[in-house]
């Protein structure tokens, strides 16, 4: 349940982006030089390396188009936050709570498995102690 809120939360986000970025790059795209606004910069035709012509076109200030995705992106992650918290505050503090209780009951468990095993160790020992004293009497009587 929690993973496919998760998973919807994450789809929300990544559609929020992608049509943002498409929005910011078309923002510019195709307008003339008088009406390239403000947020947009104008490029003056030029030749490249290769000779070929590039004509004039308006494109997004370096920087501008990306703040706003990222602002767009920062604000879609701030809801959908709010939105997880809001859904479910008590089962998440009680999923908290049952895996600090699960953490804890295992740790507690591994710490008598070692005690266990370090107290039958000890016995094993002792007991050879012993039968190793017994045989040394056998053999001295």
């Amino acid at each position: 349940m929690r993973i496919k809120v998760l998973l919807n939360v994450l789809i929300v986000a990544i559609a929020m982006m992608v049509g943002a970025t498409v929005h910011a790059a078309s923002a510019c795209k195709g307008l003339s030089k008088n009406k390239c606004a403000a947020g947009c910069t104008w490029v003056d035709s030029y030749k490249t390396k290769t000779g070929s012509s590039v004509s004039g076109y308006c494109r997004a200030k370096p920087g501008k188009a990306a703040g706003a995705v990222k602002e767009k992106a920062k604000k879609a992650k701030a809801t959908a936050t709010d939105k997880m918290q809001k859904a479910k505050p008590a089962a998440a503090a009680s999923n908290a709570k049952d895996a600090k209780s699960k953490a804890k009951k295992a740790g507690k468990d591994k710490a008598d498995k070692m005690k266990k095993k370090a107290k039958d160790k000890a016995k094993k020992k002792a007991d050879k102690a012993k039968a190793k004293a017994d045989k040394k009497l056998k053999s001295a009587k």
